[in-house]
């Protein structure tokens, strides 16, 4: 699927963003706690991702999320499970 595809191509653009300490300060908190410091990322997302002609935004719009706050920490709750996923690589 394509989305997909742009949601992975994303997270690894979020991953080279941040250093190795920021990544592993982000992924030592609890899912909950993440947006005490997610280091700008839900921000930087709204602002450079959430465009009108974006094929993610385009899709979370479809799906009935029209609010850019909640797709931005959608993504940012999302890119948290894949670093959590490659934890033992980080």
């Amino acid at each position: 699927m394509k989305l997909n595809k742009e949601i992975k191509e994303l997270y690894c653009l979020m991953e080279d963003i941040l250093d190795y300490d920021r990544i592993r300060e982000f992924i030592k908190r609890d899912v909950d706690d993440i947006w005490l410091n997610d280091f700008g990322l839900t921000l930087w997302v709204r602002n450079n991702v959430l465009g009108d002609s974006n094929t993610i935004y385009r899709n979370f719009v479809r799906s009935g999320i029209t609010n850019k706050d909640v797709m931005s920490y959608e993504l940012i709750e999302g890119f948290y499970w894949y670093l959590k996923s490659k934890e033992s690589n980080i």
